[in-house]
């Protein structure tokens, strides 16, 4: 067979011209090979770098720009760029993160092995009986110890002593047994009683006092938490074995059954890690377990540790909505919110409770909180501090438990599109903070009804 010659169109024009560019490795972006050759692009007569940089100046020709937009127009579209901008860039810097905790997890030494080891000395199961009969299990880990004395103060989750337990956290069917007795499971095999000295059933937080005998390492906190980031949970099971669960930090809003201080690992963590450690790869505290999927951040648990050693309580302004963050949202919902409201930070109320004092005020469904006290809250981890740090100046001033606080609370409504701030008088609690819907009877109406409302709407 006789070999098939190409057509001319087909053949490769030979030339003696340098090559003016070149491709990245991994890339079909075309760039310039080096300086001369891209000096040479902006001459005329030279081939695709020329066209790429006359396209730019075509650009930026007088006579080429696009008509101006009015001054409010040109301001909105500012807005909208900077607020999706910064979401991409949010975004972008958990994706980084995500890239940089893919670590290989083969060899404890390489997570910090040698930290967990050391932390998870004190983590202890406990069990709790009430007339014979266990409600729960979990694990807890020691803030204080008193080498004088030998007594030692336990934190946990208070479902320890929950005898009955709802799904939604904010409902208030939640029942807990103070009188219970509770045994703590400590490492050398022994068992002693742990005697309740402070339960907050709102942050879910219980302290025992227990005598151990051996010294013991208060574990270090710190505040460095990012999305995303890589911990660890620990707990110990009935068999004193370690427990270790290992997730990243996800970037959501809390569920509206769970609380506002709530933080959430895309892993599942064992009941007997409930009330356990959550760790970072160097082996530092930043949080506590508290459910499957939860836990409570370290920037809240020592808030409230520093509430309960200065005032022996943990108080809280109840306001009586549940919210949810706008920067969680996906970027079309961010994007769409601030071009209809220019508005692109807050938080959305999702829920109001029937017949409280914010829904007397006209607080709905929808609207937005910007600002307490004039301070800008943008989730609702920030906002949990900041109520923190109202109650603790609220007792500085030698108020108590259930006195009232009155908060500014700046507000957009999404019904009429107005901005207001309101006087929102709150009571100041230690108990679990209720938020229920209002129920309203419907009736259903007739056919006469209805053929009489439709003729009305025809007039």
């Amino acid at each position: 067979m006789a070999p098939v010659s190409t057509g001319p169109r087909f053949r490769r024009r030979k030339s003696n011209a340098p090559r003016a560019t070149s491709r990245k490795p991994d890339s079909g972006v075309p760039v310039a090979a080096d300086a001369d050759a891209a000096k040479e692009g902006d001459a005329p007569g030279s081939g695709s770098t020329t066209r790429v940089t006359r396209s730019r100046a075509a650009r930026c020709r007088p006579g080429s720009q696009e008509p101006l937009l009015p001054p409010s127009e040109r301001s909105r579209s500012r807005r909208t760029t900077l607020a999706t901008d910064t979401a991409v860039r949010e975004r972008k810097r958990i994706r980084a993160n995500l890239i940089e905790e893919e670590k290989p997890l083969t060899k404890m030494e390489e997570v910090g092995g040698e930290e967990i080891s050391k932390f998870a000395m004190f983590d202890n199961i406990m069990y709790i009986f009430a007339d014979g009969n266990p409600l729960a299990r979990c694990s807890g880990f020691l803030i204080d110890w008193n080498e004088t004395t030998k007594v030692g103060v336990v934190i946990t989750s208070a479902d320890i002593i929950c005898s009955a337990s709802s799904l939604d956290r904010w409902s208030g069917d939640d029942e807990y047994s103070y009188s219970a007795k509770v045994f703590v499971h400590l490492l050398d095999d022994t068992t002693v009683e742990g005697r309740l000295i402070y339960a907050q059933t709102h942050y879910n937080l219980a302290l025992f006092e227990i005598i151990v005998e051996s010294p013991v390492q208060i574990p270090n906190f710190t505040f460095n938490l990012n999305y995303a980031q890589q911990i660890f949970v620990l707990g110990r099971d009935e068999n004193l074995c370690l427990s270790i669960s290992h997730g990243k930090v996800q970037y959501c809003n809390p569920f509206l059954c769970g609380r506002h201080h709530y933080m959430y690992v895309d892993t599942a963590t064992p009941k007997c890690a409930l009330g356990g450690l959550v760790i970072d790869f160097e082996g530092s505290t930043v949080g506590i377990a508290c459910q499957t999927h939860a836990f409570i951040p370290s920037s809240i648990l020592i808030k409230c540790l520093h509430l309960w050693r200065k005032i022996q309580c943990i108080p809280r302004p109840q306001l009586g909505v549940k919210l949810s963050a706008i920067k969680f949202l996906d970027l079309p919902h961010i994007e769409m919110i601030l071009r209809k409201i220019h508005i692109c930070d807050g938080l959305i109320v999702e829920e109001v409770s029937s017949g409280s004092t914010i829904e007397k005020l006209g607080v709905r469904v929808g609207d937005i909180i910007q600002h307490l006290n004039g301070e800008w809250v943008s989730d609702t981890i920030q906002l949990e501090e900041m109520l923190l740090r109202l109650s603790e100046d609220h007792f500085d001033k030698g108020n108590g438990l259930n006195s009232t606080l009155d908060i500014k609370v700046g507000l957009f409504h999404i019904r009429n599109g107005a901005r207001n701030t309101i006087n929102l008088t709150t009571v100041v609690s230690e108990n679990g903070e209720v938020v229920k819907r209002g129920s309203f009877a419907v009736s259903v109406p007739t056919r006469e009804e209805i053929s009489a409302m439709i003729s009305h709407a025809h007039y």
